[in-house]
């Protein structure tokens, strides 16, 4: 395609409904186009360590993913905003999957302090999701969609862990399409998020305090290591798959007293 092809159009200045129709025509394709990047990428952006999340550099599906979802948002407002009409609803899953990954990729990035080079581009992009969010919940209102209505207070949900991550505070990552029944239940807990993503199945976020014994100072660098390493799916030394929370907090306490060494001041 020509390079101009790929120019975003508004709606509201078409001179006619046929041009409506073009330009609509071609902003679903690029919408397409976009949503097929991010579909590609999203696997290698979710932190999972069960994964091997953390034994590859991501650097170039973080910048692709990260491209295309800004510009599978912006096409979304555009077009949803203008059609309000049934006939468009399944967009708002494929924008609801491109919110999700562009704040892991800024989620992701907090954990890196100095060496995240998407830092400066995160107040545009949280903006981005906004508007989107906005857009949702404009829907759900006039439409009475509660689909809509259950999007936008999961990406909320995410936008505030995205900040508490960004002041500092850590979260685990695990993915429940792997886990059933009673040990389900009790990796649950009330303030965890659960978000539906293609490929995981639904992956969940939760705090995780820092044990007392390691000191404030080196809770960056041991955030950095616990992304790493956490996961509700590993095992122990023994071999047994970790059943509950509480299991994750021995492993890991465990972890710190015998492996964890703080750097010499």
């Amino acid at each position: 395609m020509p390079t101009n092809w790929w120019r975003v159009q508004s709606l509201t200045n078409a001179a006619s409904d046929r041009e409506v129709l073009q330009r609509t025509s071609k902003l679903l394709l690029q919408m397409h186009q976009y949503f097929l990047l991010v579909a590609l990428h999203q696997p290698y952006i979710v932190p999972l360590a069960s994964t091997g999340y953390d034994s590859i550099d991501h650097t170039y599906s973080q910048l692709a993913a990260t491209a295309a979802c800004r510009e599978m948002l912006l096409r979304f407002i555009i077009v949803r905003d203008y059609h309000r009409s049934p006939s468009y609803q399944a967009l708002e899953g494929k924008a609801f999957t491109a919110a999700i990954t562009l704040l892991f990729v800024h989620f992701n990035g907090h954990k890196l302090g100095h060496a995240n080079f998407l830092a400066h581009q995160r107040p545009q992009d949280l903006d981005l999701v906004e508007q989107t969010v906005d857009l949702l919940d404009s829907l759900a209102t006039s439409k009475r969609n509660l689909n809509c209505a259950s999007q936008s207070q999961t990406l909320k949900q995410f936008m505030k862990i995205d900040q508490e991550a960004a002041d500092g505070s850590l979260f685990i990552t695990w993915n429940e399409q792997q886990i059933t029944g009673k040990t389900k239940e009790d990796m649950n807990p009330q303030n965890c998020l659960r978000l539906p993503i293609p490929y995981f199945g639904i992956v969940s976020i939760s705090p995780f305090e820092s044990p007392e014994n390691v000191p404030r100072s080196e809770t960056p660098r041991l955030g950095l290591r616990a992304s790493q390493e956490i996961s509700i799916l590993q095992k122990t030394g023994a071999g047994s798959t970790l059943s509950n929370m509480d299991d994750t907090m021995a492993w890991f306490n465990k972890w710190v007293n015998d492996d964890y060494i703080p750097e010499s001041s």
